[in-house]
């Protein structure tokens, strides 16, 4: 497969490198650290992948994060995964003898791991960018296929990928993102107004952020608190039981105090009846 490439896209990818080493000499290295800048975007999908989390974090772009992201992974499942260690095709400046060597060198001899059939970066690139422009605005998100081009072109310029290593990429990238562009919309349709639908696509990234730490992150302090509460309900119960005893008791002290008093006030009561009695008896003996 990597022979047939070289072969079928021998004159396609001479021109487009020659092309690239030409800007190099007629500008004097001017666009070297350009490119080597631009193509750092697309190392490893990191710094598309971060954005795309940047995106998910926010309630009014996260439909368009989540479908970057998946595209990402598409591309790479496709590209890095399956076609790469297929094809195994060498890089152009693998070949010391070639003159793509020497143009490679030329620009700095950026070095890359891997086989080159099809252009990661370029996949990578393609992919978040046709996902950023089918669920974006559309007035706007066009403008990311500038930022992919761009990345697709500097791994031509360092001689590090052959212009159809690039290609495939872009194509990859295009289905790649169509295709989760699809399925996000179908989970979309299809989980709204669901519980899991609320979670990933309703809340904020506070939201989300407490929702996750009091699921998965403080169970134990969950359980801490639930004991806590627990022995604190305990000691409120006897804390209620021991003051209903001493109102309680108050209450038998009040009541044996209000029965000695009203003894007493009886007694009293009786006396002076007895005395009253005493002195009507005297008073009806003075006038006999």
């Amino acid at each position: 497969m990597a022979d047939w490439l070289n072969t079928a896209f021998q004159s396609f990818d001479y021109a487009l490198l020659e092309f690239g080493h030409n800007l190099h000499n007629n500008a004097g290295g001017f666009f070297d650290g350009f490119m080597k800048f631009i193509t750092v975007f697309g190392d490893g999908g990191i710094i598309l992948i971060l954005l795309s989390l940047c995106l998910i974090a926010f309630k009014k772009t996260r439909k368009i994060g989540i479908t970057m992201l998946g595209a990402i992974a598409i591309g790479a499942i496709i590209t890095n995964i399956t076609i790469k260690p297929l094809v195994a095709r060498p890089r152009p400046f693998a070949d010391q003898s070639s003159v793509y060597y020497t143009w490679w060198k030329a620009v700095g001899a950026v070095q890359e791991s891997e086989f080159s059939f099809p252009s990661g970066h370029s996949t990578a690139s393609m992919a978040a960018m046709m996902a950023f422009f089918l669920a974006g605005n559309k007035k706007y998100s066009w403008t990311g296929f500038i930022l992919a081009l761009l990345i697709g072109f500097s791994r031509i310029y360092l001689c590090v990928h052959y212009p159809s290593d690039v290609l495939f990429g872009f194509i990859v990238g295009i289905i790649a993102g169509s295709l989760s562009y699809l399925i996000v919309w179908l989970a979309y349709k299809y989980l709204k107004n669901t519980k899991l639908g609320d979670i990933l696509y309703d809340k904020d990234v506070i939201t989300l952020y407490n929702f996750v730490r009091n699921k998965y992150f403080n169970k134990n302090k969950t359980v801490s608190e639930s004991v806590s509460n627990a022995s604190a309900n305990e000691n409120n119960v006897a804390l209620e039981s021991d003051s209903a005893v001493l109102n309680d008791n108050q209450n038998n002290k009040d009541s044996s105090c209000n029965i000695d008093k009203n003894n007493v006030l009886e007694s009293q009561n009786a006396e002076d009846d007895a005395k009253n009695i005493e002195n009507v008896v005297v008073d009806t003996k003075n006038i006999e």
